[in-house]
């Protein structure tokens, strides 16, 4: 081989009319050398080639959980970058041997093409994909609007505040879920370890659980169970869920779930169990997430070894949920899947629709910043009429532009990701609601000699019961439930993050039509309806 050849440098070659022409550039050469040089270092250091060949993959293994996050993610993209890349390829095959004009022409199409690419990719690929989710939806249209039950008085950051303050170790509480218990709804919490070393060697040792029901919750010795999770969400390693979780799954999993929420809730055995819901990236080119089952953690929880190895949990694909009653009716969709599925709903005036010249039909989630718990709301309905209610996640959907507040939508997702979703089009019956955003301002408006600087009203969420008016005329009525807190504050006054809503909470009903506010007895929720009936019923009965 002579010395052009070993380097891939670039000689001069004879043309056939005499004189010098450059020959084409190649990596041929260049790459073989690299990988010459490569086998050669190899080859020499054999020790150190086998210390390699075992580090490297034993590295790989052990941290395949976070290897897992990004190769989710270079799978949910692959697609749309497969597609451009074929399409840059027919682009070049289709000018390469055209006139030097025509293969200008060729590489302008091609900038524009990796600018569009660059600067509105995944953009583009979302836009899609979120009307790919939204023509897979399946959703029935109400009627009638559904009826709520079993309403829960207390914000979900609140109950947070609530235990945290009453805790007298040092561990430190999980955010609350609202789960089923048996026949019963309950805000469930876990006590995690706060400090590194415990985080190591201590596992998660008690569950807190309070009636969702109640204005004035007790944390006594009847809420407090004692259990021995070794697997928990702030642990360290292979006893944090999260990794346990993505070291189970097999290698079809491995490339299209990835763990979502962490709830506590109690099996057909009457045992604690962790439940783990899983989010599925469905779809080749513009892929969506969807409900990809469960995984159900039992206490004590497989040793070291066993977690690396195969991770921890039981996985109950979606199809297999109804098997298991205490999953029916359970809080198990995870909030991002069902984010995404309401936030889908912009296409229902068409693919076109949301673009922003025209906007049509176009929603938004009428997310408050104050209010630390987003969308959606997870609240027992009964969806038509009378008979048996379960847990739904409910989305207030308003118009994109954030100076309109009216409700454009409201749509239900089944929270134990059984049966069809639910949309209530208010725009479509020409009905004006308010929207959640505009509900704060009028409760303020109510009092106005309230302190609202250290008070807020927040987590506006549906009440809709079946009341009559001053006729007699039953029907459900569409009211705003919203609770006062006040926000925690350190000793300079500055807002901390969170608020308590006090022992016996204030509670404000508004009426989505007419913007009234009443203010109802927090601890009589029984009572609600006729006070509402008493108050309202000649505003109801009035026509206009």
């Amino acid at each position: 081989m002579d010395e052009h050849a070993k380097t891939g440098a670039q000689e001069p070659a004879t043309g056939e009319k005499g004189g010098w022409r450059e020959t084409r550039w190649s990596l041929r050469y260049p790459a073989r050398n690299f990988f010459q040089r490569l086998w050669s270092g190899f080859k020499h250091r054999p020790k150190l080639t086998m210390l390699l060949i075992f580090i490297g993959p034993t590295l790989v293994f052990l941290e395949r959980s976070l290897l897992q996050q990004y190769l989710l993610v270079a799978r949910i993209y692959a697609g749309a970058v497969v597609v451009i890349a074929i399409f840059g390829f027919a682009g070049w095959i289709l000018f390469r041997k055209r006139s030097p004009r025509w293969q200008a022409v060729g590489g302008l199409l091609g900038i524009a093409l990796a600018m569009v690419a660059v600067i509105g990719g995944r953009g583009i690929h979302d836009y899609t994909a979120s009307y790919w989710r939204y023509i897979t939806l399946e959703i029935v249209d109400l009627e009638t609007l559904p009826t709520t039950y079993d309403e829960r008085v207390l914000p979900l950051n609140s109950i947070h505040s609530f235990v945290s303050e009453r805790i007298n170790e040092t561990e430190t509480p999980t955010k609350p879920d609202l789960v089923k218990i048996g026949n019963e709804y309950k805000w469930t919490l876990g006590i995690n370890q706060s400090y590194f070393v415990n985080r190591w060697s201590r596992p998660m040792y008690e569950v807190i659980h309070l009636s969702a029901t109640s204005s004035s919750p007790e944390l006594s010795a009847k809420s407090r169970d004692s259990v021995n999770f070794e697997i928990g969400e702030n642990l360290n390693f292979s006893r944090n869920v999260d990794i346990c979780t993505r070291n189970a799954f097999g290698l079809w999993r491995f490339l299209n779930y990835e763990p979502g929420n962490v709830l506590l809730a109690k099996d057909d055995a009457g045992e604690w169990v962790e439940i783990v819901s899983l989010i599925k990236w469905t779809g080749l080119i513009f892929p969506w997430p969807e409900f990809g089952g469960v995984h159900v953690i039992k206490q004590g929880g497989p040793n070291l070894l066993t977690r690396i190895v195969s991770g921890c949990g039981k996985w109950i694909p979606p199809e297999k949920i109804k098997d298991y009653p205490f999953l029916i009716g359970q809080n198990i969709m995870p909030y991002e899947v069902s984010r995404y599925m309401a936030m889908s709903l912009r296409f229902q005036e068409g693919f076109l629709a949301p673009l922003p010249i025209t906007r049509h039909g176009d929603i938004r989630i009428a997310d408050l910043p104050e209010d630390m718990n987003q969308q959606p709301f997870t609240i027992p309905f009964r969806i038509k009429g009378g008979g048996e209610g379960k847990l739904y996640q409910y989305f207030a959907l308003e118009p994109f532009d954030t100076d309109k507040q009216g409700l454009s939508t409201s749509f239900w997702v089944p929270a134990d990701g059984l049966g069809p979703s639910y949309a209530y089009r208010h725009f479509r019956r020409g009905e004006s609601p308010i929207g959640v955003s505009a509900v704060a301002d009028q409760v303020r408006t109510s009092k106005r000699n309230y302190d609202w600087s250290k008070n807020a009203p927040v987590e506006h969420r549906p009440y809709i019961r079946i009341m009559a008016d001053n006729t007699g005329d039953l029907k459900p009525r569409f009211l705003w439930l919203t609770t006062v807190v006040t926000h925690k504050r350190d000793s300079e006054g500055k807002k901390l993050g969170g608020f308590v809503a006090g022992s016996v909470p204030e509670t404000a009903i508004t009426d989505a039509y007419r913007s009234v506010v009443v203010w109802v007895d927090s601890l009589r929720p029984p009572k609600w309806p006729s006070e509402l009936s008493e108050k309202l019923g000649p505003l109801w009965a009035e026509k206009n």
